[in-house]
């Protein structure tokens, strides 16, 4: 099973992402994303899936970006190349970034 791997990069964050499908997977539970954060100089690693959309079917068709938990908050990367954070219903934070 081929991996594919990507790297996000905002101005805050380098994010690598990993997932552990294969490549043109649009569903994938098995994903690991690492985090450094550039003014901490601190990387943490977390396992998250894919959120695909649906076509008219109710099928996935296409990929949306990846979803990650840790403690308490969520982390989602989307295909457009932005990082959101937040806790419940709270945003923490939102940077757009540049796939490298």
């Amino acid at each position: 099973m081929a991996e594919e791997s990507m790297m996000l990069e905002t101005s805050s964050y380098l994010i690598g992402i990993t997932t552990h499908c294969g490549e043109g997977t649009v569903t994938c539970d098995n994903v690991s994303y690492r985090v450094t954060e550039k003014r901490a100089k601190r990387t943490t690693s977390h396992r998250g899936h894919t959120e695909p959309s649906k076509c008219r079917d109710g099928e996935p068709c296409r990929l949306r970006g990846y979803v990650f938990h840790c403690g308490g908050s969520t982390f989602y990367v989307t295909r457009d190349a932005a990082l959101v954070i937040s806790k419940g219903a709270k945003l923490l934070s939102r940077e757009e970034g540049e796939w490298k």
